[in-house]
């Protein structure tokens, strides 16, 4: 119990890193919201949450799923493709994919090692 604890926690401040990091880069530029991401996160959501019985989750991803539908025809006007990003956005998005596939690979060896 005291790793998953320590598991749960480490997440919890990477996740937070990550939203401060993205806030900080996206600061500079107004964007719109990318609906079809939100569209696709809310399935994976929803996908998740019924095998593992979480329904705020599920709650969750069927919100976004609505608002994706919603706004189906502003999908592709909206979308921010990797080579409209500047070379230094790019850059920094690669770096925290990699630090998030780190923390995701830190988190299953912890999983696997309890």
């Amino acid at each position: 119990m005291t790793s998953n604890l320590w598991l749960l926690i480490a997440i919890l401040i990477a996740i937070i890193v990550l939203g401060i990091a993205f806030f900080l880069v996206d600061k500079k530029r107004s964007q719109k919201v990318d609906y079809r991401n939100l569209f696709v996160m809310g399935a994976i959501f929803s996908a998740v949450s019924v095998p593992t019985n979480n329904n705020p989750l599920l709650i969750l991803g069927l919100i976004f799923v609505a608002a994706g539908l919603v706004n189906f025809n502003k999908w592709e006007q909206n979308r921010t493709r990797w080579s409209d990003l500047s070379k230094e956005e790019r850059t920094v998005k690669l770096w925290l994919m990699l630090i998030l596939l780190l923390v995701l690979i830190v988190g299953i060896a912890i999983f696997l090692i309890d």
